[in-house]
């Protein structure tokens, strides 16, 4: 029941009016709708059909998430316009503030300090403000300059493969760079004891064999350093991590797998609520007043269903869908895996904006490497083997060198 106005929601309308006739050809628009209809639709079934809950809430819930959305059309049509390699530094650069304001939290923590507390004061997320000093002592989990650590790893976790993946292509730019941030990211990850480690590094480990597989080339410096780096996480995740994977004795956990069946059931009340949820904003008060392990629905999809019912997840599934319509290859997948993991399983926090500038990136951004001006593949340099792919063609399908 709190709502703040981001940077990115005084942005994006600006980005908007100065790029419309880019924005109205961005896919990033057309999911932009797809995602703020069925949001629409439960706020009407709400106030028209007599649904149970709070009409207020559902109505600032909806202009905040809107608002909140607007970052993916303004991004979208930004991304129309750039290059790949533009985005590693940027995006490096602010993966390594994260990890270096991490490892602070990681070493102060201990003795209750609570690094740069001033700052961490927003009313769109958790109030950490109040809890600094219980939560350097008994959590002190580090999670950079995001809300809290789940919010981060699932932030950070799909770009973190994204420079990965950039940085094994050989002949790129900015491979060292892109090399750095993802390791930058994968350490904070690890420190701040995140379930999403278990996401991250299985997709990892199979960027880097999807690379080995598909290279021609003897394996590199940095090749083996990435190798290093995962095979450090996948040892030292279960040691640092031990007693938040266990679901029998981690509240926190116990709590967010409770959060996630509550929030499923919650639609099932009513054949309407099924196809239109809850209502905006409905869905975290009826959490809480089961008064069980969980405080609230720390899922964005979960939550999703829960308030906009199949209409909305539905959506969320044409939008993903749509970020892999004439993606080639694995890799893209595994990046839309990862996207998809942190909103089902990590984080509920739709203010986000790194998460919705991922997915227009997904959806927008043209990775020139194959000659396919419109639709380009995510694949490495040319290599050694012969797949079966769907070519541009939907009526057969033919193999096709890469």
């Amino acid at each position: 029941n709190t709502y703040g106005v981001q940077l990115s929601d005084l942005v994006a309308p600006v980005i908007i009016l100065l790029a419309l006739p880019m924005v109205l050809t961005a896919r990033s628009t057309r999911a932009y709708v797809a995602l703020v209809i069925p949001i629409l639709v439960s706020l009407a079934a709400l106030t028209y059909l007599g649904g149970r809950g709070d009409a207020g809430v559902a109505i600032r819930t909806t202009a905040t998430t809107m608002a909140a959305l607007l970052i993916l059309p303004a991004a979208g049509a930004l991304m129309r316009q750039a290059r790949i390699q533009w985005l590693i530094a940027p995006v490096s650069l602010a993966i390594c503030i994260h990890a270096l304001v991490g490892v602070w939290q990681y070493l102060v923590f201990p003795g209750g300090g609570f690094p740069l507390r001033a700052i961490f004061q927003n009313t769109s997320f958790h109030d950490l403000q109040g809890i600094s000093t219980s939560y350097a002592l008994y959590v002190a989990r580090p999670f950079g300059l995001f809300p809290e650590p789940s919010a981060m790893a699932a932030a950070l976790g799909p770009w973190v493969l994204f420079l990965l993946w950039y940085g094994l292509r050989p002949g790129e730019q900015a491979r060292k760079k892109a090399l750095v941030g993802a390791g930058a990211g994968t350490v904070l990850i690890l420190l701040s004891q995140s379930i999403y480690a278990v996401f991250l590094l299985p997709c990892g480990f199979l960027i880097l064999l999807f690379h080995r597989r598909t290279s021609t080339r003897k394996t590199s410096v940095l090749e083996v350093l990435a190798w290093a780096l995962a095979a450090l996480g996948a040892v030292m995740f279960p040691i640092l991590s031990a007693g938040r994977i266990d679901f029998n004795t981690n509240n926190s956990t116990q709590g967010r797998l409770t959060s996630l069946i509550e929030g499923i059931s919650q639609p099932l009340n009513s054949a309407l609520t099924i196809f239109v949820g809850v209502g905006p904003g409905q869905s975290g008060n009826a959490v809480a007043a089961q008064a069980g392990a969980a405080t609230a629905i720390y899922s964005v999809v979960v939550m999703v269903f829960a308030e906009g019912g199949l209409i909305a997840l539905i959506a969320m599934i044409y939008v993903g869908r749509m970020c892999l319509v004439g993606r080639r290859h694995g890799y893209a997948y595994i990046f839309m895996f990862a996207w998809a993991a942190g909103i089902v399983f990590t984080t509920s926090y739709v203010s986000l904006s790194s998460i919705w500038v991922f997915l227009a990136m997904m959806l927008d951004l043209e990775f020139e490497n194959e000659g396919y001006p419109h639709r380009p593949d995510l694949m490495p340099e040319r290599g050694r083997t012969t797949l079966n792919v769907v070519s541009n063609s939907p009526k057969r399908r033919q193999p096709v060198e890469h």
